[in-house]
């Protein structure tokens, strides 16, 4: 695996090749620029392949960007208002994403024309479902045996546009005789995902990065590696990390698109420092790819700052 994490770390170091003391925002320059100057901090074994592809790595690194709009699905893989969640470090935004998914999620329950949500708990050991609604009831699971579940059955639902589970699933999941007795269907409601998914979006991309270097898949070793400078630079934007993207909350509007596009358009040729070093290897990615929302989200009020200013 440490061919493709130093991948992420040369892209990650690429990014940090401005003099200016705070992360920058990138727009479609700033892509190109980032993918084709990673590739040079790659180790002797990688370089031949990645700098043989260079204009594959600069033309495709906006790739996502291009077809953003295209599906509800990619939007959100750019960014993460973590401020909606919790506060730095946020211990209490789950690493996992099915877990995060599960804690903020909302379970509705269909009988006939009614259509009532559960209340859902979250302990550390089990998760509770209960409703006044039938004389009143009370669930109780095994977190793991949830968090399993969800995994095998739930999980493969993400893309589809409702996520059901009949009467016959949850009285098998809780071993009760009650969804199916009271003709009872379940609806699960995401309404994590919305708010962005960059971090976990990484680590799912750098294991189909992995996949395809085992796979000696040349094509999608390069569309992957593309894609994955672009997350990657998108998650070291303060602006990626907040509901106030675009200074809309603090009467800066417009913001984004001056750190994204017009900086650095500006200062790239004169004032960037494109010796960065090589790259290393990464441990643990997804600790990783936290720490870069934690750093990029501390930046953030000098950003609006600085702007103010």
């Amino acid at each position: 695996m440490k061919n493709f994490i130093i991948l992420s770390l040369a892209v990650l170091l690429a990014i940090g090749m401005t003099s200016v003391p705070k992360p920058e925002a990138w727009g479609f320059f700033g892509h190109r620029l980032i993918n084709r100057m990673a590739v040079f901090t790659l180790p002797t074994e990688m370089m031949g392949f990645y700098k043989k592809n260079i204009e594959y790595m600069t033309e495709h690194a906006i790739d996502p960007d291009k077809r953003r709009y295209a599906t509800r699905h990619e939007g959100v893989r750019h960014y993460i208002d973590i401020d909606k969640w919790d506060k730095i470090p946020f211990p209490n935004v789950p690493r996992d994403f099915e877990e995060a998914i599960i804690k903020h999620c909302e379970i509705k329950f269909v009988t006939g024309l009614d259509s009532l949500y559960f209340k859902k708990e979250i302990t550390k050991d089990s998760i509770y479902l209960t409703t006044s609604h039938f004389g009143g009831v009370k669930l109780k699971l095994d977190y793991p045996t949830f968090v399993k579940y969800w995994k095998k059955v739930i999980k493969p639902m993400y893309y589809e546009d409702q996520w059901k589970l009949s009467g016959y699933d949850l009285d098998e999941l809780f071993g009760t005789s009650y969804f199916q007795k009271n003709s009872i269907d379940v609806l699960i409601e995401d309404h994590f995902s919305e708010h962005g998914i960059v971090p976990y979006h990484l680590e799912a991309t750098l294991s189909k990065l992995t996949k395809a270097f085992e796979a000696k898949d040349k094509s999608s070793i390069l569309r992957i590696s593309a894609e994955f400078g672009h997350y990657i630079s998108d998650a070291h934007v303060p602006l990626h990390t907040t509901s106030n993207y675009n200074g809309q909350l603090t009467d800066q509007v417009g913001i984004h698109a001056f750190w994204e596009s017009r900086i650095p358009e500006l200062f790239a040729e004169r004032e960037y420092d494109f010796f960065v070093g090589k790259a290393d290897y990464i441990e643990n990615p997804r600790d990783f790819f936290w720490n870069i929302i934690i750093k990029a989200h501390g930046h953030l009020d000098s950003v609006l700052m600085v702007e103010k200013g």
